[in-house]
Order: structure tokens, then C-alpha cells, then sequence
């Protein structure tokens, strides 16, 4: 038994094709359409001068270590009144590596006061090793 097809023409073979090419080209301009975005993050940066200045720091020093075994600082508020601050003390040797450092976390602090700093100072390392350093008083009310 034989089935027979019915002939395709040139034309029913064309209409085909467009057919084809219609479907293809629908999805792929239906996948063109859709984009998606990630929006940034942005973070606004306001720069505000301190209220706060140091008046004295005086580092003491310990003969026998040969270490500054802490740091007083005074603080003044400018206007008066009180604050609080975060205050951290580093010092560094030539190569900008940390030899000491220290911080302490006041609140209602009078203007005037004096802070101290203790160091804690890396393994075998002594004031001979410092080459500068940095006190940053971080006000924080």
C-alpha cells in the first residue's frame, strides 16, 4: 500500500518559508526587547569640618621598655560644651608599617579634657623604629 503526499508547489513551499522566517524573526525580536538594568548604588559624601581640636599631646615614654607606653591628648571643643569621640593613635617605622598603635572611645567628654591613649606595640619593636606617625580624633557626637 502506498500513501502519496500531495505535491508541494512553488508557491505553498514559499508561503512556508515566509512563515518560518516570520516566527523565527518574532521571537527573536521578542527577545531583543527585553533588557534589564542593575541601577548603581550612589552615595552622597558631605564633608563637614570638626568641632573639635587638639590643644596638647604629649607622648610618655618608658626608659626601661623603651616604649611610649601611652599618649595624652587634650581636647577642646570649639564653642564649648560637651563631645564624644572616637581617638586613635599609630605610629609607623620607614617602610609605613604600624610599630604601635592605640584607641579609646570617650562620650560627654567636657571641652579641656585629656584623653589617654594606651599603646600596644608590635613584638621586639621600640621607639629606635619609629619614623612618624598619625592621631586621628574621629568626633562622633
Amino acid at each position: 500500500m502506498r500513501i502519496r503526499l500531495p505535491k508541494l508547489t512553488m508557491q505553498s513551499l514559499l508561503v512556508a518559508m515566509i512563515g518560518l522566517v516570520a516566527l523565527i524573526g518574532g521571537v527573536i525580536a521578542a527577545s531583543l526587547t527585553t533588557v534589564t538594568i542593575t541601577k548603581p548604588l550612589v552615595i552622597e559624601i558631605n564633608v563637614q569640618e570638626p568641632t573639635v581640636q587638639a590643644t596638647d599631646i604629649q607622648f610618655n615614654f618608658n626608659a626601661s621598655s623603651m616604649q611610649y607606653e601611652s599618649c595624652s591628648i587634650t581636647i577642646e571643643k570649639i564653642g564649648g560644651g560637651l563631645y564624644s569621640a572616637q581617638i586613635t593613635v599609630t605610629l609607623v617605622d620607614a617602610a609605613n608599617a604600624t610599630v604601635a598603635s592605640g584607641s579609646v572611645t570617650v562620650s560627654n567628654y567636657s571641652s579641656g579634657s585629656t584623653i589617654n591613649v594606651s599603646l600596644s606595640w608590635e613584638n621586639g619593636k621600640t621607639v629606635t623604629d619609629v619614623a612618624g606617625g598619625r592621631i586621628v580624633v574621629e568626633q562622633t557626637a
